[in-house]
């Protein structure tokens, strides 16, 4: 079975670092849509 994948950008606030400005835009959009995974995309590092 094939699959669809959609990609977005999220942008989270902090005053504290980038980790929980990540952590913060996925808490919020993870109010609205569903099954969020992290994808790791080539040229790019997740923590």
């Amino acid at each position: 079975m094939e699959s669809v994948d959609k990609i977005i950008e999220l942008v989270g606030p902090s005053t504290v670092s980038w980790e929980d400005a990540a952590k913060n835009a996925v808490e919020t959009a993870s109010k609205t849509l569903r099954d969020l995974h992290p994808q790791k995309h080539e040229g790019e590092h997740l923590a």
